[in-house]
């Protein structure tokens, strides 16, 4: 899966369906010393749109699968929409 800087993600935890999103991706090693790619996620939301802080996820395969991580959108995209609609 290709995940960028900007994307708003959603994905499942046993916090319910979460959605966020990804403003800094960075190499670090887990708790098995393995370094792997780390999703900085911000502006996390519930499913009610109540905020629920920041978090950091694992970017392996098998994590993104478990909790059906997929990108909603780009939070860049949503800028240039906005800037058509105000300069229109």
């Amino acid at each position: 899966m290709n995940i960028n800087v900007g994307d708003i993600i959603r994905w499942t935890s046993r916090a319910g369906v979460l959605t966020g999103t990804v403003t800094k991706i960075k190499m670090a090693p887990n708790a098995a010393k393995q370094t792997i790619g780390w999703l900085l996620v911000e502006n996390v939301e519930n499913y009610l749109g109540m905020s629920q802080g920041n978090v950091m996820l694992p970017a392996t395969d098998s994590y993104m699968a478990m909790m059906k991580l997929s990108v909603i959108g780009n939070e860049i995209d949503l800028w240039e929409r906005d800037e058509e609609y105000y300069n229109a």
